[in-house]
């Protein structure tokens, strides 16, 4: 203003009745020119004027000669008036005379120093949207032990939640979130209540567990993995509420399974073995957590007690090679004998690396007398496994191996069949020891073998092929091969096989010579490297009937199921049935060589033998009717070959199971 309104200012203000703002403008200008004196009398006459209770205030407490106590009144009286702030000024005195209460009450000037009365005006401050008072607030350290004696606005009581206090993370929090709030604010309660969770605060995780699991109307939207995570954090910290929630979600859709909460929850809940180890090595590594040995090791007997082998081998190599968490107490042979323990316990458990230790252990007498001979039967198992340690030791040791294991002992055996250059009845053992336990795997160890050209494991695979037993396809075209392998190697037993594949099997060798004239072949070869106890060989003679009888050719067919007939002695042979099978093939020759009385004569016997064997535990039932339907059947096609009918016995036949030519049928149906 000019110095000529300030005049009038003046005059005015010196007037019965003059209005506040005159009294305030004339009051500031005369504390402008120094004239205090002027200035107070002039604003002491100001009614319910809040600007004017602050300059006075200010003036008492600016100058020296005035005293303190009574600038701080005049604050005092602007922050308890009631009536309302109708200007802008009024609130700015209002926040201003809070603010100075404040400072009065914080340093001691005009009154006793009360840190809680002056936070108190701070915040009245800060409540009427002042941040003038926040660098106030924030230079008061340990400011939460002020605040039981005050009632607090919410805009008060959020300062306090963004520094961190607890009690106010929870209040503002809970009372942000509410669906009547904006996305806004209820986003700044999710914050708070994420620090409260930082802090280790169950109510906080359940809750935010709770409000990502549903989201709120569109403003919060429903998260399953943020949800999971918290109500792991909670559960973690024993809320049961967690617990229920946990076991109705599926938690290893939306969580990764190697996240510290999550292994915590599997630990704890299932008393998953996995989870304790994963616990182990995190804690051990420091890895998502500070790392704790001691918890580590804890971890690690937890898992190590549910009889988990990595777990087992940990432990064990901890008592071996020491570690931090473990009783200094004791002693190294102490720590070995327990590892010896563990080690053990993990070999039983068949993990292959702990048998190789255990066999180091007993080579080193470590804990237990030095025994080289358990070290070896420990190195064996675990080379046959294919720890190479174990190796290393055996090769070693391979001098003395002989002194303590048995040269046919089969994990020496195993062994052996790793090592190069081996000798082919190392794989021929491995393959007739896989066979007797009926395994297919049987027929690798074989191969190696016979690419050794091991002749009994050509002959095996040979059979093998033939007979399709343990699950090994039968394939005669690659038995034929084997079998003349074998031949090769001067086995002449591979003639009568051979003979016996080219008559069973012919139907596999249609694209080369007659089956039968080979066969015939391979039976006469073996006859001729075969000149003594051919005559007596059961087998050789029902081959020998079996071939001519393909070969449509009777009289030495008749001679060899004749020969049989003599030699089978039902003393001696617990297979009665193969005597009824060579009587009937003979009938079959006898046919062919169109002897008719013969057959009727052979049926007779045959059929009276059988007799013999009615009702025992021989012959099944089936079996029985079988073997009659046979003869019924021959003795009906001599009947037809005769002109006579045939029929009923076609008939008898075909009920007992006999597979009757559809010529028969047609004739007699």
């Amino acid at each position: 203003m000019s110095g000529e309104e300030i005049k009038v200012l003046k005059q005015q203000a010196n007037k019965d009745n003059a209005p506040n703002y005159t009294l305030y403008q004339a009051g500031l200008a005369y504390k402008q020119e120094g004239k205090i004196k002027k200035s107070l009398d002039i604003l002491e006459k100001a009614q319910r004027h809040l600007p004017s209770f602050v300059l006075l205030g200010d003036i008492y407490q600016e100058e020296r000669k005035l005293p303190d106590s009574i600038g701080f009144s005049y604050y005092v009286k602007a922050t308890e008036a009631i009536y309302p702030l109708r200007t802008k000024e009024d609130s700015a005195a209002k926040i201003a005379a809070n603010l100075k209460a404040g400072h009065a009450y914080y340093q001691g000037k005009g009154i006793q120093a009360d840190t809680t009365l002056a936070i108190k005006h701070y915040f009245v401050a800060y409540d009427m949207a002042s941040e003038e008072s926040k660098p106030f607030l924030d230079t008061i350290k340990n400011i939460i032990q002020y605040i039981p004696e005050l009632s607090l606005l919410p805009s008060s009581e959020e300062y306090l939640a963004n520094r961190g206090y607890v009690e106010y993370l929870e209040i503002s929090g809970n009372r942000m979130i509410t669906p009547s709030n904006s996305k806004k604010e209820i986003q700044q309660g999710i914050s708070y209540l994420e620090q409260l969770s930082e802090k280790g605060n169950t109510k906080a995780m359940l809750r935010l567990g709770l409000l990502y699991k549903k989201g709120i109307d569109g403003k919060l939207l429903a998260d399953q993995r943020k949800a999971i995570l918290y109500l792991l954090k909670a559960y973690n910290h024993g809320d049961e509420v967690a617990t229920m929630t946990l076991d109705n979600l599926d938690i290893r859709t939306f969580i990764d399974q190697d996240h510290i909460d999550y292994l915590r929850y599997m630990a704890d809940r299932y008393q998953d073995p996995k989870s304790f180890f994963r616990l182990y090595e995190k804690y051990k590594e420091g890895k998502d957590v500070t790392q704790d040995y001691k918890k580590a090791l804890n971890y690690c007997k937890d898992a190590a007690y549910f009889e988990y082998v990595p777990a087992i081998i940990a432990l064990a190599t901890i008592y071996e090679e020491g570690y931090p968490a473990l009783p200094k107490k004791l002693t190294l042979d102490e720590r070995y004998q327990r590892a010896l323990e563990l080690y053990t316990k993990a070999a039983h458990l068949n993990d292959h690396y702990a048998k190789f230790k255990v066999g180091y252990f007993y080579e080193n007498g470590l804990s237990v007398p030095t025994n080289l001979g358990e070290a070896i039967k420990w190195y064996l198992v675990a080379a046959t496994e294919g720890v190479d340690p174990a190796k290393v030791r055996l090769y070693a040791l391979q001098d003395k191996i002989p002194q303590f294991i048995d040269k046919g002992d089969f994990t020496y055996v195993q062994f052996l069949a790793s090592q190069p250059n081996v000798d082919s009845d190392v794989y021929l053992t491995l393959g007739k020891y896989y066979m007797n336990k009926k395994s297919a795997v049987c027929e690798e160890w074989l191969l190696k073998a016979a690419n050794k050209e091991n002749e009994e494991a050509v002959m095996i695979l040979a059979d093998l092929y033939t007979t399709n037993t343990i699950g090994i396809p039968q394939d005669p075209l690659r038995a034929k091969t084997f079998y003349h392998r074998a031949l090769n190697l001067n086995v002449h037993q591979a003639d009568l096989e051979l003979a016996a594949l080219y008559c069973y099997f012919s139907p596999a060798f249609t694209d080369g010579p007659n089956p039968y004239m080979m066969a015939l072949e391979h039976l006469n070869r073996y006859k001729n490297k075969n000149l003594q106890n051919h005559e007596n060989n059961l087998r050789l003679l029902m081959l020998s009937g079996d071939i001519y009888l393909k070969l449509n050719d009777p009289i030495p067919a008749i001679q060899a199921f004749s020969d049989y007939i003599k030699l089978f002695s039902i003393d001696q042979d617990d297979e009665p049935f193969k005597l009824f099978e060579a009587l009937y093939k003979r009938g079959e020759a006898l046919f062919l060589a169109q002897k008719y009385d013969a057959i009727h004569y052979e049926a007779d016997i045959a059929l009276s033998r059988l007799e013999e064997f009615k009702g025992t535990s021989i012959f099944k039932p089936t079996e029985y009717n079988y073997i009659k339907g046979q003869w019924f059947y021959l003795q009906a096609k001599v009947d037809f070959a005769q002109n006579k009918n045939g029929c009923t016995k076609i008939i008898q036949a075909k009920t007992m199971g006999v597979d009757v030519d559809s010529r028969y049928l047609n004739v007699c149906e």
